[in-house]
């Protein structure tokens, strides 16, 4: 399977010309850097990557307390009743969705992240 530019395939058959292999094709993408949203790289402007002993102190800067923790998830609860669980995984950065969740759980605006 042929895209994009003239270049063979690995069985030695010649692509169309101005085609590319596919196989080419995948690699020049993942090679190439994501420019994510708005150019960026691939972090979103909206959500910050962040690891969980960031996002711990945030936490305890809005008055959430440590309650209980299973393995590597820690469960902190505000005062006004909310709770949200983190994964702690050392230095490793929370991943986008999972720090979306933690945020609309929390109550906490993006930007005090």
């Amino acid at each position: 399977m042929c895209l994009g530019r003239g270049y063979g395939t690995r069985s030695g058959k010649k692509c169309a010309a101005g085609s590319l292999p596919l196989v080419q094709a995948l690699q020049d993408e993942v090679s190439r850097p994501s420019q994510g949203v708005g150019g960026f790289g691939g972090v979103s402007r909206r959500f910050p990557v962040r690891n969980a002993k960031e996002v711990a102190r945030v936490l305890r800067q809005h008055g959430f307390q440590k309650i209980d923790q299973a393995g590597s998830h820690q469960k902190w609860r505000s005062t006004e009743g909310r709770q949200v669980i983190v994964p702690f995984h050392g230095s490793k950065p929370i991943p986008i969705g999972t720090l979306k969740s933690i945020i609309e759980g929390s109550g906490i605006k993006t930007e005090e992240f």
